[in-house]
């Protein structure tokens, strides 16, 4: 297991020179840091110059977007939209990303594969929200009668962003929406869809545990869908509205996916993702336990 630091935590906590940053990183027990859009601004090509010099090490996956961006805003919500316009807007979002990471020396570009066009007025929901006034049945009816056709075009989608840029990789990962398009079952069905495709999947536990919560899907089915081709996890938590609560300290099932991690293949990336809020001397607590979970 090597356990990185969160890009939003980092941002707020950390010094801003190159090498001072580098140094709190690592002096505070991460082997390194996850890029991505941060609430301030990382130098993030000082950081790679100088990590030779100072053994910082970037995280294998790109987040496309922060987290806690609002899900309404995200680059990827397109992917499975039946406009070729806005298809085309989310793939150069995705190409843009890929670049960035390119010049970090990452691969991988974290996504979520765009959203179900549910039929009817209801605006979707936060699942993640502290409050939220839904029925759950008729949510995942309204998901299940748009599913197939928005997963027929994400596959697309996919498909095309993969022949155009052969050494992208992509990572998928659970939405904050209701009418995010990836759940247990089509995280499945691209997996074995595109088996062509380098594609993985990254395990965010606080949002996995607001969808058991709020629609129904099991943690356990999410960890099994995913369980050949794992590339992470974010370790925050998830409880009265916030998903950046320490991990243990909602109701994410660490125990579970402690298990299903232990049974990977390769090295296991662990990214604490924390609520910037938080003081920095939490973090002894968080690796205690992680360490306790084998984590």
């Amino acid at each position: 297991m090597t356990r990185f630091l969160g890009t939003a935590f980092a941002a707020i906590h950390a010094p801003k020179q190159p090498r001072d940053f580098a140094a709190w990183v690592l002096g505070h027990g991460f082997r390194g840091v996850q890029p991505g859009p941060a609430p301030l601004p990382i130098d993030w090509s000082g950081l790679f110059r100088t990590s030779r010099d100072t053994g910082l090490r970037f995280a294998p996956a790109l987040h496309l977007a922060a987290p806690a961006q609002p899900f309404e805003d995200r680059a990827d919500r397109n992917l499975a939209s039946r406009s070729g316009g806005d298809r085309e807007v989310a793939a150069a979002q995705v190409r843009a990303a890929a670049e960035r990471a390119a010049a970090l020396g990452i691969a991988t570009v974290l996504i979520q594969p765009g959203r179900i066009a549910t039929p009817g007025d209801e605006e979707p929901f936060d699942v993640t929200a502290e409050r939220v006034d839904f029925d759950a049945a008729r949510w995942v009816a309204r998901r299940a009668q748009a599913r197939d056709a928005a997963l027929d075009v994400a596959c697309r989608s996919l498909h095309g962003l993969a022949r155009a840029n052969p050494d992208l990789h992509l990572g998928l990962v659970a939405g904050r929406g209701s009418d995010s398009l990836l759940d247990p079952g089509t995280l499945t069905a691209i997996l074995e869809d595109l088996p062509g495709l380098r594609l993985g999947y990254w395990h965010d536990a606080a949002v996995v545990a607001a969808r058991a919560a709020r629609l129904g899907e099991e943690q356990g089915a999410w960890l099994e869908a995913g369980s050949r081709h794992w590339i992470g996890l974010s370790a925050g938590d998830w409880a009265e509205g916030s998903t950046a609560l320490p991990p243990g300290a909602g109701l994410a099932d660490y125990p579970l996916i402690a298990s299903e991690l232990r049974s990977a293949a390769g090295e296991t990336v662990v990214v604490a993702d924390l609520d910037p809020a938080l003081p920095p001397t939490e973090l002894p607590g968080v690796h205690a336990f992680l360490a306790k979970c084998g984590l």
